[in-house]
């Protein structure tokens, strides 16, 4: 197809740090007829980057690409995700994963993002248009287009604390960003998302996230009948669990419920996708079988793994978790709270145990560190001994 536009070099200046940054770009021409839909960085022996400025009515990136990527059914067919905001892009540019596609409004927004010199197609697009395609009210002005990353195959970090952090039913995007977040912070071996969490890759999840994706290990589509392939035998199992009396938790899922009712699409869950059968009441599942304990009375660095199962907001854990958890002699954990504050937003809750398990195998880290350096000195004092002898 035949359409006009600008297209526009940009000399990428070097700095001593290694670090491309854009010194000044120079138009060639605004009624170039370009064939192809695209023009790719290329690599020159200058070192420029071609940018192609494209005009608001182009039907094919709008349609072909912004479409693909708007919806969950469409994101899994076209297998692409939309990064909205320069800190997004620049993680996972930082993380290795490669970018398809950038469209951006002003050249200021291109500074230190260090593009990659060839394999991306680069969009110059006027600011009401990214606006149109933005999901917040002010659009930053620079999108990105990239596969969907094989989070599942990354491979645990050296540091990484022993804990799997199991997702049950979290269908807020905002708070599944959240516990992806504190995941991420608090170092954990790994998520999994049960069938029925809002999708992984919503705009809004990844918002969220704020690069959190692309630093886990991140499994999706949990159920019963095969969770056995993400969880250990020997893996001791925690419910994060802010409620004593079954009543009160009814009675505090039924207000949230109601409170939390919101028409983002992101946030609506057919319920024919979900596995996870919660039809049963919770007493039926022996709740009460389950012991529950404050979060800081468990001595965590005892366990060789940990999976730590955090419920949303309306629909809490479901019978699935109750069942793993007593087959497993689980337990309950109980952050005590004051000012008749009968629950926690989930990624509150969850920072606060993931954390307190993260302390206190620093704690030990600590000691032990402590100990092999008067080990140390003890047979340093001792071989001077044995030599003034």
């Amino acid at each position: 197809m035949m359409r006009k536009c600008t297209r526009i070099f940009v000399d990428r200046v070097w700095n001593r740090q290694g670090k491309s940054t854009l010194s000044r770009y120079t138009k060639l021409g605004s009624n170039h007829n370009v064939t192809s839909n695209i023009v790719r960085c290329e690599s020159s022996a200058s070192d420029h980057t071609s940018i192609e400025a494209c005009s608001q009515n182009s039907y094919t990136i709008k349609n072909n690409i912004m479409t693909l990527v708007k919806s969950k059914n469409k994101r899994e067919k076209g297998k692409l995700i939309l990064l909205e905001g320069k800190r997004l892009i620049a993680d996972a540019i930082l993380s290795g994963f490669p970018l398809q596609m950038v469209f951006f409004s002003r050249l200021s927004d291109l500074k230190n993002l260090n593009l990659p010199s060839f394999g991306v197609q680069v969009y110059k697009l006027p600011y009401k248009t990214l606006s149109l395609w933005s999901d917040v009210s002010t659009s930053p002005g620079i999108v990105g287009i990239m596969k969907i990353p094989p989070v599942d195959k990354k491979m645990p970090g050296p540091e990484d604390l022993p804990l799997t952090i199991l997702c049950d039913n979290i269908r807020e995007p905002g708070n599944l960003g959240t516990i992806l977040r504190t995941a991420a912070a608090v170092g954990c071996h790994q998520v999994l998302l049960t069938k029925g969490c809002v999708d992984l890759w919503s705009p809004k999840v990844l918002r969220s996230g704020a690069g959190s994706h692309f630093r886990l290990r991140i499994h999706k589509d949990v159920t019963p009948e095969n969770y056995y392939k993400y969880i250990d035998e020997d893996s001791s199992i925690f419910l994060a669990d802010n409620n004593v009396d079954i009543e009160k938790e009814e009675e505090s899922l039924d207000n949230s419920s109601e409170s939390d009712s919101e028409s983002e699409n992101e946030s609506k869950i057919d319920s024919s996708e979900h596995d996870i059968d919660n039809s049963e009441p919770i007493s039926q599942m022996n709740y009460d079988c389950i012991s529950l304990v404050p979060y800081y009375s468990v001595n965590y660095t005892s366990q060789s793994s940990i999976v730590l199962v955090i419920g949303g907001e309306t629909e809490g854990l479901s019978n699935f978790s109750y069942s793993l958890a007593y087959n497993r002699s689980g337990m309950r954990l109980n952050v005590p709270l004051s000012n008749n504050v009968n629950s926690l937003n989930t990624g509150t809750a969850l920072g606060i145990i993931a954390f307190e398990i993260k302390r206190q195998f620093l704690s030990k880290q600590q000691i032990y560190k402590q100990d092999l350096k008067q080990s140390i000195n003890k047979d340093k004092m001792t071989s001077v001994l044995v030599l003034i002898l």
